[in-house]
C-alpha cells in the first residue's frame, strides 16, 4: 500500500528545479529537467517565459516524452514565448508518448511577437503539438494567441481527448485532428482561423473552430464563436469511403465567416 508520502514523490515542482516564474527569466532549462525526470509535473503560479530548442522536427520550447505523466499547474501558472523565440515553434510537444494528461494551466503563444513574419498562421507555433501519441487527454486548460493551433494532434497516433478548454485568439485552429478518435467537448473557441485563412490557407482544417482530417470524431457541447469554420471533418475514410463515424451534437455557433460544418 502506498502512502500519502509515496504518492507525493511522484510529483515534481518546476520551482524545485529552479524556475522562477517572473515572466522574465528563461525557465525552459529547468522546466525541461523536471519534464525529464518523468514524474508528473506542477507548475505553480506564476508566468514562466521560454526559449527555444532545435530546429526542424525537433524545434519546440518543452517536449515531454514520458507515458502516462500529468503536467498540471494552478490558478495564475502560465507558460509564454519569450519575445526572441522564431516562427514556427510550440509550447509544449508531447512526443512519442501515451496516456499523457495535460491540465490546469495557461499557455500564452505570444503570437505578437510574429507581427508581419508570413509565417504566422503558419509551420508549427503552437500551443500544444502531439506526435505520435495515443490516448492523450487535454483539459480545463486556457490557450490562447498562438500562430497556428491551439492544439494539434499529429498522425501516426489515436484517442486525443479535449475537454472544458478556452482556445482564442490564435492563428491556426482551436483543435487541429489528424489522427484517428478526436473527442472535444464542453470547450470554448473564439476567434481562431483567420491568420491562416488570411495567409492563403482559405477555409482549410487549419481555418477552423475544430478540424479532423480522419473523419472519427465526437464534437459536443461546444461554444464556436468567431472563426473562419466552425468544424470541418473529412468526409471520407481513405477517399472513397464515406465515413459514418462521427457525432456532432449540441455546440453552439455563433458569428462564423463561411461555413457552420464543412
Amino acid at each position: 500500500v502506498r502512502t500519502v508520502q509515496d504518492k507525493l514523490r511522484e510529483v515534481v515542482s518546476v520551482k524545485d528545479f529552479g524556475a522562477t516564474g517572473d515572466g522574465v527569466t528563461d525557465d525552459k532549462a529547468a522546466i525541461q529537467a523536471a519534464l525529464d525526470t518523468g514524474r508528473d509535473v506542477w507548475l505553480p503560479s506564476g508566468v514562466y517565459a521560454l526559449s527555444k530548442t532545435g530546429t526542424g522536427d525537433t524545434k519546440y520550447a518543452l517536449v515531454a516524452s514520458t507515458d502516462k505523466q500529468k503536467i498540471f499547474g494552478e490558478r495564475g501558472s502560465i507558460l509564454t514565448l519569450l519575445d526572441s523565440v522564431a516562427a514556427d515553434t510550440p509550447v509544449l510537444r508531447i512526443q512519442n508518448a501515451d496516456d499523457v494528461e495535460v491540465f490546469g494551466f495557461e499557455i500564452d503563444g505570444n503570437k505578437a511577437r510574429l507581427e508581419g513574419d508570413p509565417e504566422l498562421g503558419a509551420g508549427e507555433d503552437e500551443g500544444i503539438d502531439f506526435k505520435n501519441c495515443n490516448r492523450a487527454w487535454v483539459h480545463e486548460m486556457y490557450i490562447h494567441d498562438c500562430g497556428q493551433d491551439a492544439i494539434d494532434f499529429d498522425e501516426p497516433g489515436t484517442q486525443l481527448i479535449v475537454d472544458g478548454c478556452f482556445l482564442v485568439d490564435c492563428g491556426g485552429g482551436g483543435v487541429h485532428g489528424a489522427a484517428s478518435h478526436l473527442t472535444v467537448t464542453n470547450s470554448t473557441i473564439i476567434r481562431c482561423g483567420f491568420e491562416r485563412y488570411a495567409q492563403g490557407g482559405g477555409f482549410a482544417l487549419e481555418s477552423a473552430a475544430i478540424g479532423s482530417w480522419n473523419g472519427r470524431v465526437l464534437i459536443a457541447n461546444n461554444f464556436l464563436i468567431d472563426c473562419p469554420i466552425a468544424i470541418r471533418t473529412r468526409v471520407t475514410v481513405d477517399g472513397t469511403t464515406p465515413n459514418y463515424a462521427s457525432l456532432i451534437t449540441n455546440n453552439h455557433i455563433s458569428r462564423i465567416s463561411g461555413d457552420g460544418y464543412a
